[in-house]
């Protein structure tokens, strides 16, 4: 059974898409039911600039059980991959 996070990947919703990488930025926390969270830590590979630039995303046109999303800052091009 796929899961929630899978469809909404694959779905191309970039509000979602967006939402993982605010929260990866800020290195934030999601509450989830019967007392989980999902836990985001910012790596040193996300520039700090980068935290408020304008960045777009995009799901990789892969055929396998992950999804894969990169994260692009224009005029860079494609900067980031999750």
């Amino acid at each position: 059974m796929k899961s929630l996070v899978w469809w909404l990947m694959q779905s191309n919703d970039e509000r979602f898409q967006q939402a993982l990488f605010y929260h990866v930025a800020y290195a934030g926390n999601v509450s989830q039911r019967k007392n989980r969270k999902i836990e985001f830590t910012r790596g040193k590979g996300l520039s700090a600039e980068d935290i408020k630039a304008n960045i777009s995303s995009r799901v990789l046109p892969m055929d396998s059980s992950n999804s894969a999303i990169t994260f692009v800052q224009p005029p860079l091009g494609e900067k980031y991959f999750l």
